[in-house]
């Protein structure tokens, strides 16, 4: 199941939101040692806030085994923040519209093909959200350069926007506005139908 957790559901989704710090933690800090804020077994940061949205995915059992955070450009969000050197012309995406992804971890025990399938589900999730309503959404994402290359393969439009490093690893700013024709290959791509709950309105 995927799920997209925000302002208008968090009181029911607390301990899916507590579950999504946990499996950062274990991807972030355990597995890539990232020097990333952590406590009691979480990874959660000053970005963690109302204004964020979060989608996970889970497993047949119920288990959580992937996740991404989603932060509205207006709002304060990672480039503004840690990334903001990534992105010099900031002020062009500080509007309606534009979205910061970050924070995408998939649970490190999980084998290659079970990773690339996490991936897909929460790239369609993303595309999904991002078509609602008939107002496309274009999402900003500070990626390691093999997520990208992922991301492409799926038939993704990503664009180059920036490209440095982060304690010496290789780091892309990148730029992806979904459109329906790439959905609906994407949507292909889904090995078996997935529920997938994302409200009306927001």
């Amino acid at each position: 199941m995927l799920c997209l957790i925000g302002p208008h559901n968090y009181e029911s989704h607390v301990q899916d939101i507590n579950e999504t710090y946990k499996l950062r933690y274990d991807y972030f800090y355990k597995n890539l040692k990232w020097n990333v804020k952590t406590h009691d077994g979480l990874e959660k940061d000053e970005y963690d806030t109302p204004n964020a949205y979060y989608f996970i995915y889970k497993d047949q059992e119920g288990s959580l085994k992937g996740c991404l955070r989603l932060i509205e450009m207006t709002k304060e969000c990672m480039f503004d923040g840690p990334f903001n050197f990534l992105l010099p012309n900031l002020k062009d995406f500080k509007k309606p519209g534009y979205w910061e992804i970050s924070r995408l971890a998939i649970d490190p025990n999980c084998n290659e093909t079970e990773f690339k399938e996490i991936f897909t589900y929460l790239i369609m999730a993303l595309s999904h959200f991002g078509l609602k309503n008939n107002t496309p959404k274009t999402y900003l994402a500070l990626s390691h350069p093999t997520s990208v290359e992922l991301a492409k393969s799926l038939g993704i439009l990503v664009k180059l926007i920036n490209e440095d490093s982060i304690e010496n690893r290789s780091v892309i700013v990148s730029a992806y506005t979904p459109d329906f024709e790439s959905h609906e290959k994407l949507m292909q791509k889904l090995l078996t139908p997935l529920e997938l709950e994302i409200p009306t309105e927001l």
